[in-house]
């Protein structure tokens, strides 16, 4: 897989861990979000996933709206992320202005959604694995709130399985994730944070 800074290609990482083991965790929100997106009327795929063992992850060839896009969801476990994405940008020579990332979040309520043009990890293992990688923070980044629970460790409700009670509103969840990413791609992040990150009148999160 090559390619070049003079044909810019949009980079969307979902973030997630490898393995039947962890499908339907709440850790592997970004994973879920992209297999959505990759069958997305608006994905005009050109290849599905497949292994590319030299970026370690599974990476989707496709565009939305004429523009190239590559799907990826790395193959180096959630804590380890930053392998997989720095790879990723090397064989492309990709630009970190290409990059989307998007992860659960333990903070957010279920199924709020944030944009982050950039800034920390906030305490999230795979983001933090990606700046310290890429040695930046300046890129974008999708927030999908996973709800949290009172009595167990985070590090533990991440693994967790969605409850059968949430499996309806995740499956929203999971579509309106799709339909922001395609909002960004049209519209660019700065009206995404205007359309999507809004809680109450008049108040955005950035």
């Amino acid at each position: 897989m090559r390619g070049s800074g003079a044909n810019l290609v949009k980079i969307i990482v979902g973030l997630g861990n490898p393995g039947k083991r962890y499908e339907k965790t709440r850790h592997n929100i970004g994973f879920m979000v992209l297999d959505r997106l990759a069958k997305s009327e608006q994905y005009k795929i050109r290849k599905y996933f497949q292994l590319e063992k030299e970026c370690n992850s599974l990476i989707s060839k496709g565009s939305i709206f004429s523009e190239d896009v590559l799907l990826v969801k790395p193959c180096t476990y959630m804590n380890n992320s930053g392998e997989a994405v720095s790879a990723v940008m090397r064989h492309l020579s990709g630009q970190t202005d290409s990059l989307l990332v998007i992860s659960d979040d333990y903070n957010l309520p279920m199924g709020s959604t944030r944009f982050r043009r950039q800034g920390s990890s906030g305490g999230h293992k795979g983001l933090q694995s990606i700046i310290d990688k890429l040695g930046i923070s300046r890129f974008h980044r999708l927030r999908i709130g996973i709800g949290f629970h009172q009595t167990i460790e985070p590090s533990e409700f991440v693994l967790e399985k969605f409850s059968r009670a949430e499996e309806r509103e995740v499956e929203q969840v999971i579509e309106k994730a799709v339909e922001s990413v395609i909002f960004y791609m049209e519209n660019g992040i700065e009206k995404s944070m205007s359309n999507y990150n809004r809680h109450t009148e008049g108040e955005i999160y950035v």
